[in-house]
């Protein structure tokens, strides 16, 4: 039984005192000091410790979850999280259920881990075998599969799934062996277990495999573009690139139409209306419709997605615009994109998302160097030391 002196409070804060703790009304003790570890009461509860084990007590100074279990998590006002660790020669396994306030079982202790998320509980089973033992130590199978029951205990999705993945819109990308599927948020299926491949959403599009070949689902999980190409780039804009299975390549929209097609070797993602592209050996860029806007004559090229625009002819760089317009000559020894991969996923783009205030790319000519941006003119000039340089890149980025 505990001692209190106000009984009317619902939340109350921890303390300690001697090396024991209580709970605290404002300044007042409403629970004096007597556990080896207390959490702030949440939802009129408190999680309290004796002899290193984890109960629960009330605003009434009631134990209502006894001191059986290593962790005690609230979930939310009614489900209370109960944690064991594993006994076993494994590290990291743990024995985890949930219950009510009330004691009664929701889900039994059988899982590796549970997290409630959108009102479903997500459930993790790990099975574990030693494949070799050692002297000092042995090679661990580490088996896990996934699942997502309701608040109430019932089973959305049986814990039989390799793989949880949540991705945009609220989408969980959900994998058994070799097949993946979409689910919503709910747990509930949006695509069958087929593919054998899907990628993460843009422009509420997503790449879908079947065998060797690719399409597009929506968010609803249908699918919009059948998949019959041997590969698509994803629609960052409302243009994706194709290669068919007789090798010929082109753009398509989010309806599916063909827009254009041909027979380049490579050509690369859509975006600001151009794409690079090779032909016999050498790159130009062209636009959405086919028409070249930059001749096939260099060596090599390197753009961020909806920025900087470079060509290689001689051993030197020339900066453009996406009409195909050259800004300057052919003048760089090198230009510096970092990472130029064209898409709004990683490279350039997303360090300068989160750092800087415009397009741009490290040149050099000669010894010197210099920062130019997307039109071809000097933001920071040629010829500053390195360190000169550092800092002037500093004033250009976000505050």
């Amino acid at each position: 039984m505990f001692f209190s002196t106000n009984s009317n409070a619902q939340d109350y804060c921890a303390f300690e005192m001697d090396s024991l703790w209580g709970y605290k009304d404002k300044d007042s003790i409403v629970i004096k000091p007597q556990f080896q570890y207390a959490f702030d009461f949440l939802y009129g509860k408190g999680v309290v410790f004796h002899n290193k084990k984890a109960g629960v007590i009330n605003s009434r100074k009631e134990i209502i979850i006894p001191f059986n279990y290593d962790q005690i998590h609230f979930l939310n006002i009614s489900l209370i999280r109960i944690t064991n660790r594993n006994r076993t020669d494994y590290r990291g396994k743990y024995d985890v259920g949930v219950i009510t306030e009330s004691g009664k079982e929701v889900l039994p202790m059988v899982f590796n881990s549970i997290y409630l998320k959108n009102d479903r509980l997500f459930v993790e089973k790990r099975r574990d075998s030693l494949l070799m033992e050692g002297e000092f130590a042995g090679w661990i199978s580490k088996i896990r599969t996934y699942g997502i029951f309701s608040p109430n205990g019932e089973p959305i999705l049986e814990p039989i799934y390799d793989s949880f993945e949540w991705i945009k819109d609220g989408l969980i990308r959900i994998r058994k062996g070799q097949y993946y599927a979409i689910a919503n948020s709910k747990g509930e299926l949006l695509t069958d277990l087929k593919y054998t491949g899907i990628d993460d959403f843009y422009n509420g599009k997503s790449k879908i495999r079947v065998d060797s070949s690719w399409g597009f689902i929506n968010i609803r999980g249908e699918e919009v573009i059948p998949p019959k190409y041997k590969m698509v780039s994803a629609f960052y804009t409302e243009k994706a690139t194709y290669r068919k299975h007789n090798g010929n390549l082109g753009f398509i929209d989010t309806t599916g139409a063909e827009i254009f097609e041909s027979n380049f070797e490579i050509l690369r993602e859509p975006h600001l209306g151009c794409a690079a592209a090779r032909k016999k050996g050498k790159w130009g860029m062209i636009s959405t419709a086919g028409k070249i806007l930059i001749p096939f004559k260099h060596d090599d090229y390197v753009r961020e997605f909806e920025g900087v625009i470079a060509f290689k002819r001689k051993g030197k760089w020339a900066i453009f615009n996406q009409n195909g317009k050259q800004l300057t000559k052919y003048e760089f020894d090198s230009i510096l994109i970092v990472g130029s991969k064209e898409s709004p996923t990683g490279g350039y783009w997303k360090i300068r998302e989160n750092q800087y205030n415009q397009p741009i790319a490290l040149v050099t000519k000669g010894e010197q160097k210099g920062v130019i941006n997307i039109d071809g003119e000097f933001i920071i000039p040629l010829g500053l030391l390195q360190e000169n340089l550092s800092k002037e890149l500093e004033k250009l980025k976000l505050r």
